[in-house]
């Protein structure tokens, strides 16, 4: 009876202790773990991330958490959840993006930490709607310089249209002329180096570098270039989500020639008939192409470059259930 009774107590311990886990887990979100240990769903998460989301959506509801490379994440698709998530005081930012932004561009945790909202500060007030018109002028510019070098016939993949626009005149716009070379050889050097960071950008802000070497030796490429340039730069920020919101817009203009040629028609309007005379633009005239804003506006909508991410600091409610401390927590619009 002596050696029951422990063994008893044990038995009932555990039990209680199982029940007590289980009633926590039922205010948890749903959790998709895979069964590969630390990597989890990764595989099938980065293969593609858009439809794993919108199949975990549909399978789990509107908050579900996927655990892929050792980080649990947690998804919000609803906006009934996003007064919590953007204003709640247990769940940070800076947290969220640190270990990223150190991954992608080798910035300590102190110094981000300590210069990130001062930056943002800074770059808000500089790059808000106010002050936009500053840049017309440079902008239209750096386009017609490109134009130029691209000729006035020929095909191109859209994909690498839009990236030998764009490259350059981002480059030249936020840092100083110089660092964009004009020889060929080192604009094709800039391009195959951005392109592969570009494209493996969410990989390589997760995984450690010895999995990516060509993505390592991108990212090594630009600091060095950026190291050379310090006095002159003034910030810094991807060309990513510019070129991919430009991609997008041109792709689907492009597939409805109805509304390309009303946007050529607005064009003309504006600016009169196509000649071998630059064109200047001003805020007044992009006022009068309301349909290209519209056009870019509904792209954002549809092919939006990121999601709203957060850390959680201390365990939060969200749409009923519960999120744990250490998760990432993303709200995600599927519509």
């Amino acid at each position: 009876m002596e050696l029951i009774s422990p063994t008893v107590i044990i038995i009932l311990g555990c039990l209680a202790l199982f029940l007590l886990l289980q009633r926590k887990n039922l205010r948890r979100p749903p959790c998709i773990k895979g069964w590969i240990p630390w990597i989890g769903v990764g595989f099938e998460f980065g293969k593609a991330p858009l439809e794993f989301i919108e199949k975990a959506r549909i399978k789990y509801g509107p908050i579900f958490t996927v655990f892929a490379m050792g980080n649990r994440m947690t998804f919000v698709t609803e906006e009934e959840g996003i007064n919590v998530f953007l204003k709640s005081k247990k769940v940070d930012f800076e947290l969220a993006v640190q270990n990223i932004v150190y991954r992608t561009a080798s910035i300590p945790k102190n110094v981000f930490l300590a210069l990130h909202e001062k930056l943002y500060i800074m770059l808000k007030g500089k790059m808000g709607t106010v002050n936009l018109h500053q840049f017309t002028g440079q902008l239209t510019e750096e386009l017609h310089e490109q134009l130029e070098n691209l000729g006035t016939h020929g095909t191109m993949d859209l994909n690498n249209l839009v990236r030998h626009l764009l490259y350059p005149v981002t480059v030249n716009m936020l840092f100083n002329k110089s660092l964009f070379s004009t020889n060929k050889k080192k604009i094709k050097e800039f391009h195959q180096y951005f392109q592969v960071y570009d494209e493996d950008f969410e990989y390589g802000s997760q995984l450690p570098e010895c999995l990516l070497r060509n993505w390592s030796k991108s990212k090594k490429w630009f600091l060095e270039l950026f190291e050379k340039n310090i006095p002159d730069i003034k910030a810094c920020k991807s060309a990513k989500d510019n070129s991919m919101v430009a991609f997008w817009t041109l792709a689907y203009v492009l597939s409805h020639p109805d509304i390309h040629k009303a946007i050529m028609e607005g064009i003309s309007s504006v600016f009169g008939k196509a000649g071998k005379d630059k064109i200047k633009v001003s805020e007044d005239d992009l006022e009068n192409l309301l349909l290209i804003k519209w056009c870019v506006l509904e792209t954002i909508r549809l092919k939006a470059p990121g999601v709203i991410t957060r850390k959680v600091v201390k365990p939060v409610e969200i749409l009923v259930v519960c999120s744990v401390r250490g998760s990432d927590v993303y709200y995600f619009n599927t519509l």
